[in-house]
């Protein structure tokens, strides 16, 4: 068969463009985003997407082969934008033809359509970014492209591959996610394919399915048919939910479990689908997400694509089973897996699927139906049928993805062969758990089989519980495991920090504990408090013997040392470390990198070596083996070396770099090497040279041009993206070698504070080992001037040998006079200083340090050069990430004493008086500064608007505001939001609806409800005065209005959630019938008013029924007589404010969505009591107590002045006296 085929080319796309990402850091503390951490820093966000659409030029990359067509678009975050199943025109995953985003993803923008990949959490925080990529051919056929990511937050990457064979009708993906730290990191993978969906269309779970979870276990649900209720929707009739046309409201559910390998989505219609094959055993996760078929889900397909119609995601988890649910990544561990993606045809709700086969298999009436698909040509199948073992039926058959088995064995004629074969007689009724059917390849091996098994009635699964406060778990090993748990699972609501104190109050020296909590300390740069918890973890360890079952805390005890550049103590504890079997991998590593600082280039590569019979993957330990090669001088066996690590990982560019800095630049320049020394080195590495840059995918025929091409080929692969360069030349110095780290920084294409930052910081470290070597050459004895004291080694390697000291050099490694002459063209001047300097007056925009590494570059910074304000800024940011909030303030208030003309630092500062100090005023006051410092900053006149909330300011104040600064209004929807609502606060409800109407929105996932619910309010009050005219035509007018409330307008970018219930519309509507004589509306109407919930919510979600729409029940009960019914409803409110009103709020610890950006913290209490206070309002309201009314509404504003209802309800309350 014809090989398979990949190619480049440009595709041109019509594309909704998104907008300028935020420049400001963004500290979301209490975001939730699918079910577990919001916090995006260091990303920025991106809040706005074009209206318009043009057409715009993606770089693609096309798999082909016989059976199918792939396009990955590595701009989009490696993404598969289009899935083709070429011999039946079928798009096997849903293809949007338009890059239409919406605010989806934990960043922002978001794309529907084709096969997103997740990692390391939901939805990916690249997923609107570019990758590295590579495209790869093999003498078998087959292509791939690789795709490389590098998670910012916690330094995780992930290279996915893309791969067609020549002869097979399927997809493969290979996984090969990395830890690049020194630390425990926590990932989930879950692949999202979209499935376009319709009325025909079914989700294909294996028949072992039988229960369904939520976000996070937090409910569940029969499968497929659900008998309860589920997000809110009563299925207890008995609902299909396999099927999309079922499913009015947005829904998630995955299994609970499964034995098989595959799960899918089929549609009847066209008789095609899509599946997904992995080991169940790596790939556990089965979920299916759908919008919902009713209203709300209609506008979120309108937001997502222009004429391609709904989808669901059929989602699939690989270490995972839910969402969420993380995996620990070991430090500088690998995971690999393969999953498959794979059209079928013809057999619909599939019983069994591997990468070979598809297998239906239903025993009816008319007997036993089979249909096989096969994704390549097997000729000579056989298709077996056995009862109980014997064979019963077998016909021999050739299948492939073009040719699909179909046949019904007549129950008489299978009958007949059962009782043939003396396994029951020919009367006898089929058992079907005894039919077992296969499909054998000519040479015997199968490539599927079913058989049923009897499951009874499964039990209904329990869902999760959540975790116990510290005070009520009764063991220090579940204090423990809770506060891990926390941690795994990146919970957004819930610290573990006082699980762990609490455990430590009950045991100071429990071993545990200490390691985890000084663990999570070192994670959060308190080294020197990290320290202190490992000793006390040590100190119980070796109460009894010296050397424990495990040294883990002696390997956390090494970093905390390393982090504090006591080196000769963390050699200590990390060679102690080594002692036990599962440190020795990372421990081996940190011994080599420390000896390589001592230039003890054997001990260096001995450690190294012992690292890498622990874990040859270590991409890190390879990458510094490769350098350690390359300064013993065995070059030919470190390019031999580069080239297996590129096999393991093709975008080591640590390994790329050794290869440059192998080449000399062929100019004479400080680079190259003596004559005598260059002549050898290129008659006996140049070939080796020349092969491990063949490997790298670069042709060179000289070293003059490798080392051109090879950081051309960097630069290009990396996208000239600086955070690669940074990595790299952290690692290099990790191990002392800065010459390296500093030619990797100026080798950079871009100039960004952090190149600087870094660049000053390792120019210190050369220009005190120059230092000292110059002390040494100056003390050396007579006779001695050109013996190379290791001082002068550390020098010259560094990059800062000066011309007296070069004859002292002769013997340095090639690498190292390269790097230097690379480091020497570096845009940050010829100092640390200069380079500090520089950083300073480079732009801010987008700078978010969270590295470790960062703090020992800035805090050099700060040691070097006082007068750097933003170096206290950047540090700053970075403290306050990692929840060190003392030291956050300690340095913004430094660099705003520095240099008080810095908006971003006064923002800062308003944001952690607020939130960790309880400085209101203070508060007010930065960020009164912020903005007039920079009032064109939307973002920040929102923050400032939040804040004015906070403090009680009211609504006219408010909406003096944003009067003032209309031309902010338009640029961000939040911002346009809050601005109808202070309109609809202050009464000006007319100029709230034109305003409403006026603008097109787009609303966060998660986030809906808050324009529709103005959209509602002002039109309410609008018909409210109307109807107070007391004429027809003013009844009229208020019918019109109601009438146009029940349905929103495609410009909210939201649609009517099934379940909503509009209560008070319906009741103002059925007063505006009663005014103009209709009574048989007006009943309707009121009868309308009555339905929902009775059950008063709290203040948590968008979803939940707004507490007035029981007044409006009661209300309307009353209307229609039902007096005791409607007393009862406001006795519910009554009775739920006062059973709370005092309560303490706790946060649902299964919260799933709350995606408010507000980086202000709220208060929850204090709204929960005027929640409470509210709901007594109104049901004193109902039962005509307007006084008392007036008194509880006054309670809640009291608390909460930009309560917008208990506003709204005190002035009706008033008008009613």
């Amino acid at each position: 068969m014809e090989a398979a085929k990949i190619w480049e080319e440009a595709v041109v796309i019509p594309t909704y463009e998104i907008g300028e990402a935020d420049k400001n850091p963004m500290f979301l503390e209490k975001r939730v985003y699918q079910g577990s951490s919001g916090k995006i820093y260091p990303y920025p966000s991106v809040q706005r997407i074009s209206r318009e659409k043009q057409d715009k030029a993606w770089k693609a990359v096309f798999l082909e082969n016989a059976y199918l067509r792939v396009m990955v678009l590595p701009e989009l975050g490696g993404r598969i934008q289009r899935a083709y199943d070429k011999t039946n025109g079928y798009d096997f995953v849903y293809y949007n033809h338009v890059i239409k985003p919406a605010l989806v993803g934990l960043c922002g923008p978001w794309i529907s359509g084709g096969i997103e990949f997740n990692w390391p959490q939901h939805h990916r925080p690249t997923t609107y970014s570019p990758v590295d990529y590579e495209l790869q051919t093999r003498e078998d056929g087959s292509v791939s492209v690789l795709l490389n990511d590098v998670d910012l937050m916690n330094g995780t990457k992930a290279v996915t591959s893309f791969t067609l064979y020549a002869d097979k009708a399927y997809i493969e993906v290979g996984g090969q996610l990395y830890n690049r730290t020194a630390l425990p990191q926590t990932f989930l993978w879950w692949a999202n394919p979209a499935v376009a969906v319709n009325d025909y269309t079914q989700s294909i779970f294996p028949p072992d399915v039988h229960n369904v979870y939520d976000h996070g276990k937090r409910a569940v649900s029969r499968f497929p048919i659900a008998t309860g209720e589920y997000y809110k929707h009563d299925y207890s009739a008995g609902v299909d939910i396999s099927r999309y046309k079922n499913i009015p409201v947005p829904t998630s559910y995955m299994a609970e479990r499964s034995d098989y390998d595959f799960v899918g989505g089929y549609d009847y219609q066209k008789q095609a689908g899509l599946l997904h094959v992995a080991d169940h055993h790596v790939s556990p996760g089965k979920k299916q997400w759908t919008w919902g078929c009713g209203d709300f889900g209609k506008a979120w397909d309108r937001n997502l694509t222009d004429s391609d119609g709904p989808y669901i995601e059929l989602m699939t988890g690989v270490y995972c089973d839910n969402q969420p649910d993380f995996t620990w990544l070991k430090p500088y561990e690998e995971k690999r897996f393969k999953q498959y993606f794979m059209p079928y045809k013809a057999a619909g709700q599939v019983k069994n699927a591997t990468i070979h086969a598809v297998l239906n298999s239903e025993l009816g009436d008319d007997g036993l139906r089979l249909c096989i698909y096969a994704t390549e040509r097997y000729e000579g199948a056989a298709v077996r049928v056995q009862y109980r073992g014997a064979v019963v039926y077998e016909e021999k058959t050739t299948v492939s993805p073009t040719g699909v088995y179909k046949k019904t064995i007549a129950r008489e004629a299978l009958c007949a062969a059962i009782a043939g074969a003396g396994e029951a007689d020919a009367s006898a009724d089929i058992d079907q758990y005894q039919l077992r059917v296969s499909v054998l390849a000519a040479d015997g091996s199968e490539l599927v089989s079913y058989q049923a098994v009897d499951q009874g009635i499964p039990k209904l699964a329990e869902p999760a519980k959540a975790a116990k406060a510290p005070r009520d778990i009764q063991t220090n090993e579940e204090l423990f495991l809770t506060a891990q748990h926390i941690e795994q699972y990146r919970h957004a609501t819930f610290l573990p920090d006082p699980y762990y104190k609490e455990g430590l109050k009950r045991d100071e020296g429990d071993s545990r504990i200490n390691n985890a909590y000084g663990l999570l300390l070192l994670r959060r740069g308190a080294f020197s408090e990290a320290e202190s918890h490992f000793r006390a973890a040590i100190a119980r360890l070796t109460s009894l013997n010296p050397n424990p079952y495990n040294s883990e805390a002696y390997y956390n005890l090494g970093l905390a040392l390393f982090y504090q550049t006591r080196y000769d103590d963390a050699y200590d504890a990390f060679f102690k470390a080594t002692w036990s079997n599962e440190q020795q991998e990372m421990a081996f590593y940190y011994l080599a990198a420390l000896a390589a600082r001592k230039r003890d280039w054997h001990a260096a590569l001995e450690f190294a070596d012992k690292g890498l019979v622990k874990n040859s993957r270590n991409v890190k330990a390879r990458a510094l083996k490769a350098a350690i090669l390359r300064e013993l001088g065995r070059d030919a066996d470190a390019d031999a070396w580069i080239a297996e690590n590129l096999a393991v990982d093709r975008f080591d560019y640590v390994s790329r770099f050794e290869l440059a800095f192998a080449a000399g630049d062929g100019a004479g320049s400080a680079g190259t090497l003596p004559a005598s020394q260059a002549a050898a080195t290129s008659a006996g590495a140049q070939p080796a040279l020349h092969a491990a840059a063949a490997s790298a995918g670069t042709q060179c025929t000289s070293h003059a041009s490798s080392r051109a091409a090879l950081l051309a080929d960097i630069a290009r692969r990396a996208r000239g993206n600086h955070e690669t360069y940074l990595a790299a030349a952290r690692d290099y110095a990790e191990a002392g070698f800065y010459a390296r780290a500093l030619a990797v920084l100026a080798a950079c294409p871009q100039q960004k504070p952090l190149l600087a930052y870094y660049t000053g910081a390792y120019r210190l470290h050369c220009e005190a080992a120059h230092a000292t070597a110059a002390a040494s050459a100056s003390l050396a004895p007579a006779g001695t001037a050109h013996t190379q004291s290791a001082s002068t080694t550390a020098a010259a390697s560094a990059g800062t040998l000066t011309a007296s000291h070069a004859s002292a050099a002769t013997a340095l490694s090639p690498a190292d006079r390269v790097a230097s002459a690379v480091a020497a063209s570096a845009p940050y001047g010829a100092s640390a200083t200069d380079a500090f300097r520089a950083a300073e007056s480079l732009p801010s925009d987008y700078c978010f340090p969270n590295k470790l590494e960062d703090i020992l570059a800035l805090t050099a910074a700060i040691g070097a050069n006082p007068a750097g304000a933003k170096a206290h800024y950047y540090l700053g940011c970075l403290y306050y990430d990692k929840l060190q909030y003392d030291a956050a303030i300690a340095h913004w208030e430094e660099s705003a004493r520095l240099d008080d003309g810095f908006a971003t630092v006064h923002r800062n500062l308003a944001i952690a008086y607020y939130n960790k100090r309880g400085e209101k005023e203070l508060a007010l006051a930065e960020i009164e500064r912020a903005f007039a410092l920079n009032p064109a900053d939307a973002r920040v006149f929102l923050e400032r608007d939040q804040l004015y909330q906070k403090m009680q300011k009211s609504a006219a104040f408010r909406l003096e505001q944003y009067k003032a600064h209309l031309s902010l209004i338009e640029e961000r929807d939040d911002l346009y939001t809050e601005y109808v609502t202070v309109l609809n606060l202050c009464g000006e409800y007319e100029k709230a609806h034109a305003a409403i109407t006026s603008h097109h929105f787009q609303t966060w996932e998660g986030a809906e409800g808050k324009i529709t619910t103005q959209f509602k309010l002002s039109l309410l009050q609008l018909a409210r005065a109307a109807l107070a005219a007391g004429t027809a035509n003013g009844a009229q007018q208020a019918v019109k209005l109601l009438t146009e409330a029940l349905s929103y307008p495609q410009n909210l970018g939201e649609g009517r959630l099934e379940g909503t219930k509009d209560n008070h519309l319906y009741y103002t509507l059925g007063l505006a019938y009663e005014a103009l004589g209709d009574a048989d509306r007006a009943r309707d109407c009121y009868e309308k008013a009555t339905r929902g919930a009775a059950e008063v919510a709290g203040v948590m979600y968008y979803y939940d029924q707004p507490a007035d729409m029981i007044l409006y029940q009661a209300l309307a009960l009353a209307k229609l007589g039902r007096t005791s019914e409607a007393n009862a409803r406001c006795y519910l409110l009554i009775d739920y404010g006062e059973a709370h009103v005092r309560d303490e709020f706790k946060m649902d610890y299964f919260a799933v969505s709350m995606p408010d950006m507000s980086v202000f913290d709220a208060d929850m209490t204090a709204r929960s009591r005027a929640h409470c206070y509210y709901a007594l309002g109104l049901g004193k309201l109902g039962l005509g107590k307007r006084d008392e009314a007036v008194t509880d509404f006054d309670r809640a504003l009291a608390i909460e002045a930009s309560h917008q209802n208990a506003a709204l309800y005190k002035r009706m309350a008033l008008e009613a006296r």
